[in-house]
């Protein structure tokens, strides 16, 4: 076996064989960190020599591959190894197929996306998330990397379905770079060795994209919230989608927390409606207390207490439609200080700022909103639920809200369905 110092020949290349013991011989070219690994067959007939390169890729050491010989020549290998230790030494992404297993170099990025798409399935709470995938897997990603090998993605690759999206679009832009990095990462150490570049790389490449200003929720003002809540009450629609927006604006919820509310989530003996994590935004389990008159809506409801609360008119397995609350809101003509039709969802920031306003502490306020804190040392002390003074501040809000609505009673039996 040569020395270190001593550069491989042909001749040694061609006559190596593994050791004594059976175990792979190591060759040493004396240069670029580039080796020759002999190794017996796993079926006991026959040598494989595969050419390996050590070197340093972002200040980790890491083994490259290069092919095996005879296929690939010594003088091929060392044109591959002094490449490679260029563009590491640069600061180039430096990929290599895995060499020496049973990869898949067929395997095509529409079909990693499939197995990444199909694996990760299970663990999303709704079906919106899966049509967001496909959709921005068919729009963006299929017409550049579906037929490509995995193994064969390059930098360029990713940054030609990036670069026409990445600042017109920024949202969608960063979901399918995570989505592109997610299918190609699931590859690593079966299909390929390395990624073909990192995600920092391709933002650098990318430019930053320019700082979005934050859009608030158009939202009536606190003062015209009960003039509101009695506008909705009034409104020539379903009473059960009149119903529905009420509560959620008694309960400072998410329209789509409303819309899958089940009977089972409620304990009236308890005064609780509970959603589980798998349905909250957040991915915790979230309790709202319940307060009079949110429980004396409940009673407008029809005598059967089982499925959804305020379910479809037609097929009362089906939740309401997610555009009845808009189109109640457009339809009574509330808006926001600047004139705007005010978005249902704002009815959440006009609680917030109603409790602020009122002396109620933020992190009560946020408590019933199930926003999580920001700060994690906090998050992690903070597992009082504080129910007593959720349920004073919900109490007070729900009155504040039907403060306009002179006759309460008629206001139930206008939403009562039998």
């Amino acid at each position: 076996m040569p020395k270190r110092s001593q550069p491989l020949t042909e001749a040694v290349c061609r006559n190596a064989k593994p050791k004594p013991d059976g175990k792979p011989a190591v060759l040493l070219d004396g240069r670029h960190g580039l080796r020759l690994v002999v190794s017996n067959l796993k079926s006991g007939h026959g040598v494989t020599k595969q050419w390996r390169q050590q070197v340093v890729v972002n200040g980790k050491h890491t083994s490259v591959g290069h092919g095996t010989y005879p296929v690939v020549g010594l003088a091929d290998a060392r044109d591959a190894a002094i490449n490679t230790l260029r563009k590491a030494r640069q600061g180039e992404p430096v990929r290599t197929r895995k060499v020496g297993s049973k990869a898949q170099p067929s395997l095509t990025f529409a079909k990693a996306w499939q197995r990444s798409f199909d694996k990760l399935q299970p663990t999303w709470r709704n079906a919106k998330t899966g049509k967001q995938w496909r959709g921005r897997y068919s729009g963006y990603m299929a017409s550049t990397l579906a037929d490509k090998p995995i193994a064969d993605i390059t930098l360029d690759d990713i940054l030609e379905v990036m670069e026409p999206i990445w600042h017109a679009k920024p949202t969608v832009g960063r979901n399918v770079l995570r989505e592109i990095f997610i299918v190609i990462e699931d590859c690593v150490g079966v299909e390929i060795e390395m990624l073909p570049a990192t995600k920092d790389i391709v933002k650098r490449r990318l430019g930053k994209q320019a700082k979005k200003e934050i859009q608030h929720h158009r939202a009536v003002s606190v003062e015209t919230v009960p003039d509101a809540v009695a506008a909705i009450a009034a409104a020539d629609a379903n009473p059960t989608h009149k119903a529905a927006f009420i509560w959620a604006i008694l309960n400072a919820a998410r329209r789509i927390e409303v819309r899958r509310a089940e009977w089972s989530e409620i304990n009236v003996d308890t005064d609780i409606w509970a959603q589980s994590g798998h349905h909250m935004k957040g991915g915790r389990t979230h309790k709202w207390t319940l307060t009079a008159p949110a429980l004396r809506l409940l009673e407008t409801r029809p005598a059967e207490r089982d499925g959804l609360v305020f379910a479809g008119i037609t097929d009362k397995t089906k939740m309401i439609a997610d555009g009845s609350f808009a189109n109640i809101s457009k339809a009574c003509g509330l808006v926001d200080a600047d004139g705007n039709t005010a978005n249902p969802h704002g009815f959440r920031s006009s609680f917030t700022d109603w409790a602020a306003a009122n002396g109620f502490e933020d992190e009560v306020a946020e408590k019933c909103m199930s926003h999580a804190p920001t700060n994690k040392t906090r998050a992690a002390y903070a597992r009082d639920e504080r129910l007593d003074d959720r349920r004073e501040l919900m109490t007070a809000w729900a009155n504040y809200c039907l403060s306009a609505i002179e006759d309460h009673e008629a206001l139930w039996a206008s939403l009562t369905v039998s």
